[in-house]
């Protein structure tokens, strides 16, 4: 029992050390980019409440940050808007970081060498993606930090069968993970609803139930804390218009080119269905989802899916490839060009929203100026360290090789790790577009996925 303590508090100081020092590496760029990079959706977040309902379509959790230290902390108790994003933007940082060297713990968990170890600290802190995303207010942050914690805890259960059962703090973070997956991205829910198939089957053929029991209380945690806030801030529910941006993409570009083969019947269908189905462009499906009623007649819209799905499938194709391309072509760049917009623009964008009373300060405005020129003018192309090391597809490629392999060994605990990988990556490839800041969160387990196969190598030797 003393043994196990001490090596909870050498963990946990581990840990400490590790997150700090990622942390300070990062502050040359946050001082760059004071107060933050504050854009994507905040501006829509940050009107929920005064100016239009709250919308469950963006996770309630981080509205609520966002508003607290906007309107709460910098307008109220600081006067200062910008003292107020900033200490927002600095916790984020130091819970992100945090995140992060959970994967470090993992790599010493299974002896992988020291100069690795030291690579990977040296990785977080330097590489442009982790600092820019660390500093940025977007949602994807604190999913995609919550996101690889509950990862690296499955892999700890492969290498370490006993350490979850033993370890009353792993159990908490695994139960915070579940629950913060949940909440903070609505397709969070169903990797978690992986995971619960996975310990059932464990259960049946071991009756071994821990895993089982905690995945069901942070989804229970999860949801309740969810429903309380739908419920208290008298939210609306988000369309389902998101969750259909695949097929509206493929019915659209199904208009675009068989047009002259369908019926009025159709086009008339396809229009009522999809109003703005002329402004199809290939690679986000915002243009023509967001204007799509489905749900006004979901049965129909269905029935006339499958059926144009039959009738033009190479168009069906064509268009899921298009959308995803950046997902499954590590050298195509498209997703460095999806918005054209001043604060949008680039690969990872930097600008601050229009309408909010925040306005960057840099006190480094020379990096500040080699980084806007790398990520949101792009030259990062020119590079192909850059180039490869930005691509979501480079990732994805890694994870499939990783499973080829785990399929080959007959591996069920890795497959089955892959596998909740594979379901959120799924709820990617149907999604609206392709972003730097969705792929995160299966860019970072990456490395633990790839150390983990390596481990059960060695030892199947």
């Amino acid at each position: 029992m003393e043994k196990m303590r001490y090596q909870n508090h050498k963990e946990i100081r581990i840990g400490i050390i590790i997150t700090l020092i990622q942390f300070l590496l990062w502050l040359p760029v946050f001082l760059a980019y004071y107060p933050g990079i504050y854009t994507y959706d905040v501006l829509w977040q940050m009107l929920q409440g005064s100016y239009v309902n709250y919308n469950t379509h963006y996770p309630l959790v981080h509205t609520l940050w966002l508003q607290f230290f906007y309107n709460i902390v910098g307008a109220k108790w600081l006067g200062n808007y910008n003292a107020g994003i900033a200490i927002s933007t600095l916790l984020q940082m130091l819970f992100f970081s945090f995140c992060l060297s959970y994967v470090y713990l993992f790599f010493k968990k299974i002896n992988t060498r020291r100069s690795i170890c030291a690579l990977w600290v040296i990785l977080v802190g330097m590489f442009p993606l982790f600092p820019l995303m660390a500093i940025s207010s977007t949602k994807d942050i604190f999913f995609s930090g919550i996101f690889v914690v509950l990862f690296v805890s499955i892999c700890m259960d492969i290498v370490d069968e006993k350490y979850f059962a033993d370890h009353k703090m792993s159990q908490i973070i695994y139960v915070t993970s579940i629950a913060g997956v949940i909440l903070l991205r609505n397709n969070g829910i169903y990797p978690v609803l992986f995971l619960v198939i996975v310990y059932v089957i464990r259960y049946v053929k071991n009756n071994d139930s821990c895993r089982l029991k905690k995945t069901i209380f942070g989804i229970v945690v999860g949801m309740c804390i969810s429903t309380a806030l739908q419920y208290g801030l008298k939210a609306e529910k988000g369309s389902i218009n998101e969750a259909l941006s695949l097929p509206y993409q493929q019915l659209a570009c199904a208009y675009r080119d068989h047009r002259d083969k369908m019926t009025q019947g159709e086009i008339e269908n396809i229009i009522y269905f999809i109003p703005d189905v002329e402004q199809y462009n290939p690679r986000i499906s915002d243009n023509v989802k967001n204007s799509g009623q489905a749900s006004s007649d979901i049965k129909n819209f269905i029935y006339m899916y499958i059926k144009e799905g039959l009738h033009f499938p190479k168009s069906y194709l064509k268009a899921f490839y298009e959308l995803d391309i950046d997902y499954l072509n590590p050298l195509d760049t498209s997703l460095a060009r999806i918005y054209e917009t001043d604060e949008l623009r680039g690969i990872i964008p930097t600008g601050i929203v229009d309408g909010m009373q925040v306005e960057r300060q840099s006190l480094f405005p020379n990096l500040e100026k080699v980084y806007d020129r790398l990520f949101r003018e792009n030259e990062y192309e020119k590079s192909m360290l850059l180039k490869i090391g930005l691509s979501p597809a480079i990732y994805l490629w890694v994870i499939i090789v990783v499973a080829f392999i785990a399929l080959l060994q007959k591996n069920r605990r890795m497959i089955a790790l892959i596998g909740y990988l594979a379901v959120y990556i799924l709820t990617l490839l149907a999604g609206p577009c392709v972003l730097l800041r969705y792929a995160l969160p299966y860019i970072l387990c990456v490395p633990a996925i790839v150390a983990c196969s390596i481990w059960n190598y060695r030892n199947a030797i």
